[in-house]
């Protein structure tokens, strides 16, 4: 398509009925980044993958990005401003790991982070196996619970 680009590409299904908030919503973030005048493309598209979800990602690009890397900073932006906007809308990310997890960890219950986190000391006391899966994170308990289900509440902090 282009001679050396640089694709940003933010892979997600979510509510069909969502869809148009979240191309307005991005084409805020273009106007607010000037996209347009700092030679960013972009490409919004969504393939309906039943009656009412669609899978749907929006790429971002720039032609001959190896001699614009002042702009990186641009692009970074937007993107992590983009991943936000489309879990704010109903979006739920099908590339898991470390692209995603500040904008993830955030929607999770704190409680199934901590029994994870238990599991994964049982079975890994070492922490051998991806001994970086969880090093930006940190659980905190904030208070007691009145629920009998829930013993303590949590809330989860990203460093």
């Amino acid at each position: 398509m282009f001679e050396e680009g640089f694709w940003y590409n933010t892979c997600h299904i979510r509510p069909i009925s969502t869809l148009p908030s979240l191309i307005d919503k991005f084409h805020e973030l273009a106007s607010k980044h000037e996209l347009k005048q700092n030679d960013f493309n972009w490409i919004i598209s969504a393939l309906g993958v039943n009656h009412c979800f669609t899978s749907g990602w929006i790429t971002i690009f720039m032609k001959n990005f190896m001699k614009n890397k002042e702009k990186i900073d641009i692009l970074n932006k937007v993107w992590e401003d983009l991943k936000e906007a489309e879990m704010e809308l109903g979006g739920v990310p099908y590339w898991t790991g470390k692209l995603w997890e500040p904008q993830a960890l955030k929607r999770v219950n704190p409680a199934f982070i901590d029994l994870m986190s238990r599991v994964k000391k049982t079975l890994d006391p070492q922490n051998i196996i991806h001994p970086k899966s969880a090093e930006n994170v940190e659980i905190v308990r904030v208070q007691e619970h009145k629920s009998p289900r829930l013993k303590d509440t949590w809330t989860i902090r990203v460093l």
